[in-house]
């Protein structure tokens, strides 16, 4: 079964946040590195750090639930 694009942004964007700080990371770098372009990144997420949030609220409400 093929990723949801959702699911393949997050994904690349944790692979890249393993590699290099926040701040040097780019929207046009995550899609390049998950095979999505940008309009798709637009549809799910404002920005990258819509992303970095969108990440550390689901990991939060793992550890929770």
């Amino acid at each position: 079964m093929e990723k949801s694009a959702r699911t393949a942004i997050n994904d690349s964007f944790k692979e890249l946040l393993q590699r290099k700080s926040l701040d040097k990371i780019t929207v046009k770098e995550i899609c390049e590195h998950c095979g999505v372009n940008r309009q798709t990144f637009y549809y799910y997420y404002m920005d990258k750090m819509h992303v970095f949030k969108y990440i550390v609220l689901n990991e939060l409400s793992r550890d929770v639930a």
